[in-house]
């Protein structure tokens, strides 16, 4: 084990990318220019619009024209032989290009735009198809981008940005921006869409410039890559750092100073890391210094604890020299183990939880759930209600998640677009409104400091951490809040996305399931535990895993015999189920039990409330270890198989 260690420099500022300046230059003209795309032909390319420096480009009528024009800009000469719409191009090609015209040339249009503004040198360009979007002036009846206002927002865009999207055309994502109450860019989204303008870097015009030459160079005459483009988010999908802007031309009025919202909150946060290869380290170490200030920025204190899993001993000497290198603090700190194996990541968060209670928060968060992009201070405004809080998660090109079918996701309801496809949700998405739940995955979780130092001073057991699985506390925690706060939701699941990396970090052998199981079996032997899990695990988990809304409905119906489905109710009293475990002060006849006693006299009793009929039913057991078994039992019991006269039979008490 290598002493914990600090890195990076503190006087680093990786919020503002290096860039020109975005003071005005003489004439208030600021060195950002506009290219706007036009169908018609001004004739004046370097027009000035209301003392803005506009570029009008004319739109592409062909993908010839359009592959004509690259080689001839980007090569300087080409060969007959080699132009588009000569005579070695096929008949089949030509129709291709007419019959794609209507959709594909307007994307290409946008590409000739950004092709040409990185010829002509810009370190940043607005691409847009509407030149009235912009104004020099505060007129607050304007409906158009001021352009003041615009420059102080791009200058608290995220670190390492390439492309910032403005008056995004999804409806419904412009709602949901317009809920933000204070992040001014969150993470872009394939099926956000596109937007009636975007701001590009130098780096994001030459990553897609080179994009299209490579494309154009390996195909000489069908260029069916092309065909395939037929909106806009073609451009962004080949960026990696795209995000949009919370605000859109339809709210008048100036755009909120960008200013620095510090917070009271004091953050502990706690992830795990697992490194494969050397490649991964520049990668990896990137990633984190852009998450680590996407959220330390707002906070005083902000300390961060990361566990380090080298696979091989041979990545050891390259990840000490690659920490040399960063020899000052910023609140990182770093342990490492070398190891091949499946690891469970609560054995690196139980040497934490005696300094828990010393801060207002912990968060929880894997590796691969990022937090640029994020809108972080909107999740913690959404969050004062709850106990425990986590967001929805979203894989950027993968919006169009499979939710129901043999290649589901495992948990459907914690997916951002299956929010925004389903029409009882949607609503929740576009208002940033909680819903309360009995069960949050642990892959990005905020907790407060002192119910953590709580939960997981019971939790974590020898046993548990010494486990090569961390099945078990996300099943509990939710019931366990609310025993800690009687009079607050247990948990939130709050309707603000996270960036899914998805590294598949996690290694899933045959028996991964078998060995989750018995895990939560031997959590179950502790009365509280498991009285914890029913609510968690035994009930919410099997209405929502791998189940899309129609099913979560069937299942809501049939669990709690509810007429009229209301996601927010089934949610309400799946939470409500429970069970209490008592020792007995009462001394049963012998009659009522099976079984020898652990004590003479001494029983525990098991009170549960059938969901459905609302009836009680207490069981007496002697053997604390049979709580499990019964456990499985009463969960399983279909409620509408019991009618009022068979649950009315088994009130009152049944020995075991």
């Amino acid at each position: 084990m290598i002493s914990p260690q600090p890195w990076f420099h503190k006087d680093e500022n990786p919020t503002t990318p290096t860039r020109t300046s975005s003071s005005t230059t003489t004439a208030g003209i600021p060195p950002l220019s506009i290219y706007v795309i036009r169908d018609d032909d001004l004739g004046d390319d370097a027009a000035v619009t209301e003392g803005l420096n506009m570029t009008f480009i004319p739109s592409i009528q062909s993908i010839h024209e359009f592959v004509a024009w690259s080689r001839t800009m980007f090569s300087g000469t080409i060969s007959p032989q080699s132009v588009p719409g000569n005579s070695s191009t096929t008949a089949n090609d030509q129709h291709k290009d007419s019959s794609s015209a209507p959709t594909t040339t307007r994307v290409l249009s946008h590409f000739r735009a950004i092709q040409q503004a990185y010829l002509d040198g810009s370190d940043m360009v607005i691409i847009s198809t509407n030149q009235s979007m912009f104004v020099n002036s505060n007129n607050p009846s304007t409906r158009a981008f001021r352009w003041s206002e615009l420059s102080r927002q791009i200058d608290v865009a995220p670190f390492g940005w390439e492309a910032l999207l403005l008056d995004i055309d999804n409806y419904q994502v412009q709602k949901h921006l317009q809920a933000l109450t204070q992040d001014p860019w969150i993470s872009w989204f394939t099926d956000y869409g596109s937007a009636s303008a975007y701001v590009l870097s130098r780096n994001g015009m030459k990553q897609i410039c080179t994009m299209i030459m490579k494309l154009i160079s390996n195909h000489t005459t069908a260029f069916q890559p092309f065909h395939e483009w037929t909106d806009e988010t073609t451009i962004f999908k080949n960026l990696h750092n795209v995000y949009v802007s919370r605000w859109s031309r339809s709210q008048k009025g100036l755009l909120p100073s960008p200013v620095n919202f510090l917070r009271p909150e004091s953050i502990l946060v706690l992830m795990s890391l697992r490194i494969d290869n050397q490649q991964d380290f520049q990668m990896e170490l990137t990633r984190l210094k852009e998450d680590y200030h996407a959220i330390c920025q707002y906070h005083p204190v902000c300390d961060w604890e990361l566990n380090v899993v080298l696979t091989h001993s041979d990545l050891l000497a390259q990840w000490n020299q690659t920490m040399e290198e960063k020899t000052n603090n910023i609140g990182i700190r770093y342990h490492v183990t070398v190891t091949a194996d499946r690891f469970n990541k609560f054995t690196f968060v139980s040497r934490f939880v005696p300094r828990m209670a010393n801060y207002d928060r912990l968060l929880l968060k894997d590796a691969d759930q990022r937090l640029r992009g994020f809108p972080w201070l909107s999740f913690l405004e959404r969050s004062v209600d709850a106990t425990i809080t986590g967001p929805l998660r979203e894989v950027r090109d993968e919006s169009k998640v499979q939710f129901h079918g043999p290649n589901t996701v495992t948990y459907p309801l914690h997916h951002a677009a299956f929010w925004r496809q389903s029409s009882s949700l949607s609503s929740f998405f576009t208002t940033i409104r909680p819903l309360s739940v009995p069960f949050i995955e642990m892959y990005l979780v905020l907790i407060p400091g002192d119910f953590a130092h709580w939960f997981f001073s019971q939790t974590l057991t020898s046993h548990f951490i010494n486990q090569s699985l961390d099945w078990g506390p996300d099943f509990q925690w939710c019931a366990a809040a609310r025993d800690y706060r009687s009079h607050h939701p247990g948990c939130f699941l709050v309707p603000v996305v996270s960036t899914h990396e998805d590294t598949k970090q996690i290694r899933k052998s045959d028996d991964y399931v078998t060995e989750g199981i018995q895990i939560i079996d031997r959590f179950r032997e502790n009365a509280t535990f498991s009285r914890w899990l029913a609510s968690g695990r035994d009930h919410w988990n099997k209405i929502i895993k791998e189940s899309d809304l129609k099913d979560i409905k069937k299942k809501c119906r049939a669990t709690f015999g509810m007429k009229n489905f209301d996601l927010q109710d089934c949610a309400n009293q799946a939470s409500q189920v429970g069970y209490s475990y008592q020792e007995s002060t009462r001394e049963y006849p012998r009659s009522i039990y099976s079984g020898s006693a652990v004590a003479p006299n001494i029983y525990f009793e098991f009170h549960t409330k059938l969901p459905k009929l609302g009836d009680s039913l207490t069981l007496v057991v002697s053997q604390p270890t049979l709580l499990t078994k019964i456990s499985r039992v009463c969960t399983s019991i279909p409620p509408d198989r019991l009618g009022r006269r068979e649950s009315s039979q088994m009130r009152g008490t049944i020995g075991i």
